[in-house]
């Protein structure tokens, strides 16, 4: 007897963003995404943490968002997806003994 498959986990609904966030993202015309805001400050600064170097917290967040443009600007993804992915491959490098 074969099993049936898993339906794929529906990601969580994120808050819009609010405050200065709102205003960036309406200015770069970016209402239509919905980055996960309190994942990728968690990822920044223990980014941050693990180097002992502050501004790797910016980094972290601009790559993170770079990485997802591009993989949606080149039709590998949708924003969302590839946002998901983009926090994801941070999380596994965090994870590694040594950044």
């Amino acid at each position: 007897m074969s099993e049936t498959p898993r339906a794929a986990p529906k990601p969580a609904i994120l808050p819009p963003a609010t405050g200065w966030p709102a205003e960036l993202m309406t200015a770069l015309e970016l209402d239509g995404a919905h980055p996960d805001f309190t994942r990728l400050a968690r990822l920044a600064r223990n980014a941050a943490a693990a180097s002992g170097n502050d501004d790797d917290a910016a980094a972290t967040a601009f790559i993170a968002g770079y990485a997802a443009g591009l993989a949606e600007g080149s039709g590998q993804a949708g924003f969302d997806r590839a946002h998901r992915a983009s926090l994801r491959g941070i999380e596994r490098l965090l994870d590694r003994p040594a950044l």
